[in-house]
């Protein structure tokens, strides 16, 4: 090859004409800065250097694309990397392994399969990360592009902007480990200052239970399978997905139990049920060839979605007044009644399947019956009052 100690200007960079052999024209302002033109008239600007007795050549652009203004300012900051050490081909090298945030997805995502958040992460992601940052290689997203994500979240979900912000955190995590991030990457979202968690307290209160009891049997009759569902969270304050998602194998009729395989804490779950669940369990409908308590209304293989259950929900605390109360809530009102009937927090705490490092040796001390006897406490105290019909009296019967 051919190689020119010319100096490079803009007139000669755009009048270089090709020749029988590619050859290469070496600048005289920053040395190391040549432009490399083909037989075929592609003109390519590249760098070249020793490094630890080596010697190097990388390309940094095409002209016209790159000028010779930019490609100066391209050199000297791959050269000025010698200063500190550091061998610009191999932080290249590094930079191309380094994959677009959209791809990285799957990546991260096959290391999350196995997790039962692994649907709430997939949904931040695609909801709230890919939008802004999909395009963008990993490693160039900075603290600024991520606070102004955060900022436009925290408006209008402030918690929420914090549990996405803990992914973005996660995703950064798994990408250094990985490899696929740069050595001295440093994690963008370190910085930024979460919202303030503002502790929630809110529950049914004994006032407002006729009118929110009236919404669920209204609901019942167009959705039988989503009101019981709701009845069940009132009267067991099991978690969202542990019901939703029940089997009819996981019914233990003879303990008056529901068992969950696999809890949010990992373990098996014994779920005791108060003479009244057990009541509106007898009274649902096995729908053919569904395993499910409470079967999809579009694909009884599968069951009832969060979407659907909280669409209806939507409906219900609407009709009841109770617009600031979250289907959550219900598991909340569980442990408040309970608590106000002087159950101890130990007793409510193994109930709910709270673990807690404190009182998880506690827990073990209260027997299925002291549950079963607590739980069934609170449904009468429940239906004491005559504006709340049983959700299994006669009227309601006639709907399942």
């Amino acid at each position: 090859m051919t190689e020119t100690t010319k100096g490079l200007t803009d007139k000669r960079v755009e009048r270089a004409s090709p020749k029988e052999n590619p050859y290469i024209l070496w600048d005289q302002k920053v040395i190391g800065l040549g432009l490399k033109i083909t037989p075929t008239g592609r003109k390519t600007f590249l760098v070249n250097y020793r490094f630890r007795q080596r010697l190097y050549r990388f390309k940094i652009g095409a002209f016209p694309v790159l000028t010779l203004k930019e490609a100066r300012l391209v050199a000297c900051d791959k050269l000025s990397m010698l200063c500190h050490g550091k061998n610009p081909a191999e932080e290249l090298h590094e930079a191309r392994k380094v994959p677009l945030f959209r791809d990285f997805i799957d990546i991260y995502l096959s290391e999350k399969k196995d997790l039962r958040s692994y649907k709430k992460i997939q949904g931040k992601i695609q909801l709230h990360l890919l939008p802004p940052f999909g395009n963008m290689v990993i490693s160039s997203i900075n603290s600024e592009d991520v606070r102004r994500m955060h900022a436009r979240l925290s408006d209008k979900i402030p918690i929420q902007a914090n549990a996405v912000l803990d992914v973005l955190h996660d995703m950064f995590t798994v990408g250094q480990k990985r490899g696929l991030l740069p050595r001295d990457f440093i994690d963008p979202t370190k910085d930024i200052k979460r919202n303030l968690k503002i502790g929630r307290d809110r529950f049914v209160h004994k006032s407002e239970m006729p009118a929110l009891a009236k919404a669920i049997d209204e609901i019942t009759q167009k959705n039988l399978f989503v009101g019981k569902l709701i009845w069940l969270y009132l009267l067991t304050g099991a978690r969202k997905s542990e019901l939703r998602s029940a089997e009819w194998a996981w019914v233990d009729w003879e303990r008056k139990q529901i068992v969950v395989p696999r809890t949010k804490n990992n373990d098996l779950d014994r779920k005791t049920l108060p003479d009244k669940a057990i009541e509106v369990l007898k009274s649902l409908p096995h729908i053919a060839d569904s395993k499910f308590i409470f079967p999809s209304q579009f694909n009884p293989n599968m069951p009832v979605s969060d979407s659907q259950v909280q669409r209806w929900w939507e409906l219900i605390r609407t009709k009841a007044g109770l617009a600031d109360v979250r289907l959550h809530d219900l598991r909340r009102t569980v442990a408040s009644w309970l608590a106000n009937s002087n159950h101890s927090f130990q007793l409510i705490g193994r109930i709910l399947n709270h673990r807690d490092a404190r009182s998880t040796g506690i827990y073990a001390r209260y027997s299925d019956s002291a549950q079963s006897d607590a739980l069934n406490a609170y449904s009468e105290k429940l239906f004491a009052e005559p504006e709340i019909e049983s959700p299994t009296s006669p009227e309601m019967r006639k709907i399942a």
